[in-house]
């Protein structure tokens, strides 16, 4: 789906209209970074395998698109000098101010077991006259290997903003397009709501600031989810409910058709819900009866 139409889909759902696309577009791109940045997605994943000569610990260039490593290994060599090893080593990141402390010499030549990366505008100067091109930076290992190694690296990319993605025809690079719109839908509506992958907030329904509806929940169409309030992974709930601030809606808990959740609820693990629940009830079961009053 292109990106113009996820912003006109989050539009609606946040807001009832088609009058603040240009703010979707502005948190879709938010949305996309927040994956970018904070996410090990295997679809932002890429892989590069080279050789390292025996005596070298670098530098090596970066590609354009680094961001961050992911990790990066090799396998040990076997006893008679081959690299076809069930065994791996994997390097350890440390900085570049631990790398360059490090004593280096020909004679603590071993198997490497740390990198260092240097992402600084006088390594980007020197790995563009390496590569010929734009690089990100430079990396180095440690110690420096005593034989031929076949290092695997595995990076993630630095994926650009969408250029004015209201009128955008291009597909953002995450394919989970129910995710893109239900997020960017959800930054529109309140400060801090969250919600998790595979999870879905149907038409006409809002979220509270601060707000969580966890890992496939679904708030369906035209309900309600108070401020602080938090819908664990996969419960559900039908059309047209309220659910007040400060509740908790357990996991798998379902709440049924045009029910009213009070505040300050919590509603137990595997609940079902088929009458009102006054504010400050804590309670669970099938169906759900309250217990207690949560104080």
């Amino acid at each position: 789906m292109q990106a113009s139409q996820i912003c006109l889909l989050a539009s609606q759902i946040a807001k009832g209209g088609t009058g603040m696309v240009n703010i979707a577009g502005q948190w879709l791109n938010l949305v996309l970074e927040d994956l970018k940045l904070n996410r090990d997605l295997k679809v932002n994943r890429v892989t590069q395998v080279g050789v390292v000569q025996p005596g070298t610990y670098g530098p090596f260039t970066l590609e354009a698109d680094y961001l961050r490593t992911y990790d990066m290994w090799y396998p040990l060599p076997t006893s008679g000098g081959g690299t076809a090893s069930s065994m791996t080593q994997f390097l350890v990141p440390v900085t570049m101010e631990q790398f360059d402390a490090e004593f280096k010499s020909p004679s603590i030549s071993n198997y490497p077991y740390e990198f260092a990366t240097d992402l600084s505008t006088q390594a980007q100067a020197d790995a563009a006259i390496i590569v010929g091109g734009p690089s990100a930076g430079l990396f180095y290992i440690y110690p420096q290997t005593s034989g031929q190694i076949a290092l695997t690296h595995r990076y993630m990319k630095n994926q650009p903003d969408i250029t004015s993605p209201a009128q955008s025809t291009v597909t953002p690079w995450f394919s989970y397009t129910e995710y893109l719109i239900t997020a960017t839908a959800a930054g529109m509506m309140g400060q801090g709501v969250f919600i998790g992958m595979g999870a879905n907030l149907g038409p006409g329904s809002r979220a509270g600031d601060f707000s969580i509806i966890n890992t496939h929940a679904n708030l369906e169409h035209d309900s309600s989810l108070g401020m602080f309030s938090h819908m664990a992974p996969g419960s559900v709930t039908g059309g047209h409910v309220k659910i007040g601030n400060h509740t908790l809606i357990g996991l798998g808990a379902i709440i049924k058709d045009r029910i009213t959740v009070g505040e300050n609820c919590v509603i137990g693990a595997g609940s079902v819900v088929i009458d009102d629940v006054p504010d400050n009830s804590m309670g669970w079961g099938n169906p759900f009866k309250v217990k207690k009053e949560n104080e």
